[in-house]
């Protein structure tokens, strides 16, 4: 495309590898060792710095995982170094660009929060937020409107002792396993049913207070063989889905990923 642009922002030693954008932002996080950590926002036409969105919650600073929706920025994590620090999400909403204004708030988790992994997992929708959690023995994501308020609780409708990923990537190093296109939740369990599996579930989301769970795939519906730990990492961009699983077609297990339009 001959009217594509490049830019460049130059490597401070303070940035993390967590990046986000939409039409309108492009965001990257601020390492947790600087005192300045946070996200920094700029402008994605010429890479120009918009402000840098600044808070935290014990030792949660914001950057560690970033989603993105318009001028809306989601930064959550599982952990913190704050002993019974149990995880965080953090919604802030940019009201300006120049000058750059916003606000903040937490996302908190309503139960009992100890022993609970709250937000290793997140995604983002236009005015809905979903925050992952597992305690162990129960995976579940809470389901928040933009003003912090939590709207519902699910938890995986075919747990069992298996060890499932209900809700969150297998590792925490992959894209989520959680993700929003339009009124439509997607979440995957790379270990379904307790084996290697994997499964991807479709919730309407329409009346978010009363998620409904409309249908579930597996990997033979799309005619895939030879695969484990699909939906290992679902990932949303406009109406398209990339889910992520393990070939074993061949002598050696390689990732793969399967693209899905979901108008289809």
């Amino acid at each position: 495309d001959s009217g594509a642009q490049q830019w460049s922002i130059p490597q401070d030693n303070t940035m993390s590898s967590d990046i986000g954008g939409s039409d309108t932002i492009f965001v990257i996080g601020k390492s947790s060792s600087w005192a300045t950590a946070g996200v920094t926002v700029y402008n994605p036409a010429d890479g120009s710095l918009y402000g840098t969105l600044l808070d935290h919650q014990g030792d949660n600073f914001p950057g560690t995982n970033i989603k993105v929706y318009g001028n809306t920025v989601l930064s959550h994590t599982q952990s913190g170094s704050t002993a019974g620090d149990d995880g965080v999400a953090k919604l802030f909403n940019i009201t300006s660009l120049d000058p750059f204004q916003y606000t903040s708030l937490d996302l908190q988790y309503p139960f009992n929060p100890s022993g609970v992994n709250y937000g290793i997992d997140a995604a983002l929708g236009e005015t809905v937020a979903a925050v992952s959690t597992y305690t162990g023995g129960v995976d579940e994501i809470l389901l928040f409107d933009h003003s912090g308020t939590n709207l519902s609780r699910l938890i995986s409708p075919e747990r069992n002792s298996g060890g499932e990923s209900w809700g969150r990537a297998e590792q925490t190093s992959h894209a989520g396993a959680v993700t929003i296109v339009g009124t439509n939740w997607y979440v995957g369990d790379c270990k379904y049913g307790g084996s290697d599996n994997g499964k991807l579930y479709k919730y309407d989301i329409t009346d978010p207070s009363n998620p409904s769970l409309t249908t579930s795939f597996e990997p033979s519906d799309f005619g895939l063989t030879n695969v484990n730990k699909f939906a290992k990492t679902v990932v949303s961009a406009g109406k398209y889905l990339s889910v992520g699983y393990m070939s074993t077609a061949h002598s050696t297990s390689n990732l793969a990923f399967l693209l899905i339009d979901t108008d289809t």
